[in-house]
């Protein structure tokens, strides 16, 4: 590459007239006073976006009309799912607590087998005095380990006494003989409110075979 090494100083390249015409001369000036011929400007194609993507737009593989399940708003309840229809064994034993007082029913609702009795327990505790207007039992057993204590059901009763306070009492005395059960206020008071609900009680079962739907609506205050 020694051999391409120019000198442009070297005064033997040039003649002895033109080195300094050469070296300190200005630029040459150029005219653009051209008469080209004016072409139209090109088409511009517009730039690729370079925004990045919204949250709000959907992320590749997922529907555009359907958002993420995450995002949707949970359905709004409606009364049919709330409280579903009932089934026709639901239906037929269907039964309320007719127990009217202001004006304003009870409407304590129970739909399983043996309804009525579930429905005269629960009156009894909630609305009617033990051993007064309902009926209690007590053990007549002299020294009964319950010391008194009122059943107010009578199946109750029977379980103590067979499997605990009988067996006491025949262990002290072999000749026990087991009494009576004691008895305290009666359930007619029960039995006329159970009565007098019986035509609405039908009524809502044959609205309800019909297709209505339940609701605590269809009650209606209960006069003796």
């Amino acid at each position: 590459m020694d051999d391409f090494n120019l000198n442009f100083s070297n005064p033997q390249w040039y003649p002895s007239g033109d080195i300094f015409s050469l070296v300190h001369s200005p630029p040459p000036q150029f005219s653009f006073d051209l008469n080209l011929p004016l072409l139209p400007p090109p088409t511009t194609t517009p730039e690729p976006s370079t925004t990045p993507p919204s949250s709000d737009l959907p992320l590749a593989g997922q529907s555009v009309t359907q958002p993420p399940a995450d995002a949707r708003p949970p359905p709004l309840p409606t009364s049919q799912s709330q409280v579903p229809q009932p089934a026709p064994e639901e239906i037929r034993n269907f039964n309320f607590c007719p127990f009217t007082e202001d004006g304003k029913i009870c409407g304590e609702v129970n739909w399983k087998c043996s309804a009525n009795k579930s429905i005269e327990r629960h009156m009894k505790e909630k609305h009617f005095i033990a051993g007064l207007n309902s009926k209690v039992w007590k053990c007549p057993n002299p020294e009964c380990s319950a010391k008194g204590r009122s059943f107010k059901r009578k199946d109750a009763l029977l379980n103590h006494r067979n499997k605990s306070c009988n067996k006491k009492q025949l262990e002290r005395d072999p000749d026990f003989t087991p009494l009576p059960d004691i008895e305290e206020g009666s359930d007619e008071e029960i039995k006329r409110w159970m009565r007098a609900a019986g035509d609405q009680r039908k009524d809502i079962r044959q609205k309800l075979r019909a297709g209505i739907l339940w609701s605590v609506d269809l009650l209606t205050p209960v006069h003796l």
